[in-house]
């Protein structure tokens, strides 16, 4: 089901796959018919899309982790970080390659965000995770703005405990 959305999407590349190891082998999980016919077929796995707002006047740039230990601190190992990015768009689309794309704007989509009215565009992360390593897992997304002095301070956290939110894997279980 994941290489199929991924397909439809047609934005296959702007999908980030989560590694895991298995008995000291790192997978190599892409997006490629080993998810539908290979080794990787009968694995299930998790598909986000994580958009967040971007105020020009606050940052020139953002970043964003996550991790499954916590917030970002300097002891945190991440699952994915995205470095330093200037990125920013004006609509987002959970399935860009349908034939009547849901575009929306960040005021849209957090329509209760306080700092809704002061976004310019907002930036995106898509990353797929595999079920089995993240299934029973909370993940901790840290949303950082930097400035045009290049310091970094966090924009907002998230926390996403995927136990209680079994309705986000494709599969379903």
């Amino acid at each position: 089901m994941v290489y199929d959305r991924l397909r439809i999407d047609k934005n296959q590349d702007e999908y980030t796959f989560i590694q895991r190891t298995v008995n000291g082998e790192l997978t190599d999980y892409a997006w490629n018919e080993d998810l539908t016919t290979g080794k990787y077929k009968d694995e299930r796995f998790f598909l986000f899309s994580f958009a967040y707002g971007i105020d020009t006047e606050r940052a020139v740039a953002t970043r964003i982790t996550v991790s499954t230990e916590g917030f970002g601190t300097k002891d945190v190992n991440y699952i994915y970080d995205s470095g330093r990015t200037t990125k920013m768009i004006d609509t987002f689309s959970q399935m860009p390659g349908a034939a009547k794309p849901d575009k929306k704007t960040i005021q849209q989509l957090l329509p209760h965000d306080p700092y809704r009215n002061d976004y310019d565009g907002m930036n995106y992360i898509r990353l797929v995770l595999p079920c089995d390593d993240y299934e029973d897992s909370t993940l901790y997304f840290t949303v950082y703005y930097i400035d045009a002095a290049g310091h970094e301070s966090v924009w907002f956290y998230f926390k996403l405990n995927l136990r209680e939110n079994e309705y986000w894997t494709l599969t379903g279980k």
